[in-house]
């Protein structure tokens, strides 16, 4: 599935906790070299580079950025007052309007979603712990042949 985009812009919004930036790091850190290892191009950004531009000032991506997937890592609480918290992965496409459709923008599909929940007061270890098979089975399952 992976094929059907040139690349992945990969972007991680943090918890607003002290460890979240730390934890996006890390999270960030294992997606590129999964992402390397799998000879996927994969281009890391701040969250608000990761829209339609034609890319971060930062960085030059070797792909059509509007085309590219989105990778999205996330740190929110379980539930409403939870001192738990979730990593997930969520990546989503832009899709372009159905022909009936013509002239209205494209919108962003989600194609992805999975989450792993986080030890309570180790985040950071925990994330350390959770991110590679989080993101393994994100790319097992992004290149996995088509049936």
């Amino acid at each position: 599935m992976i094929d059907a985009w040139p690349g992945i812009v990969l972007f991680c919004m943090p918890s607003r906790q002290e460890w979240g930036a730390t934890a996006c790091g890390v999270a960030a850190r294992e997606a590129e070299r999964q992402a390397a290892a799998a000879s996927i191009k994969l281009i890391a950004v701040s969250a608000a580079e990761a829209g339609l531009s034609v890319g971060p000032n930062s960085a030059a991506p070797s792909f059509v950025w509007p085309q590219a997937l989105r990778l999205f890592l996330q740190f929110h609480p379980v539930g409403e007052g939870s001192k738990r918290w979730r990593l997930s992965t969520k990546a989503y496409e832009l899709t372009p309007p159905a022909p009936e459709q013509a002239g209205q923008a494209p919108k962003w599909h989600y194609v992805y979603d999975h989450f792993s929940v986080l030890d309570e007061g180790k985040e950071i270890r925990a994330t350390e712990e959770a991110a590679p098979p989080l993101l393994e089975l994100f790319f097992a399952t992004m290149t996995k042949p088509r049936s």
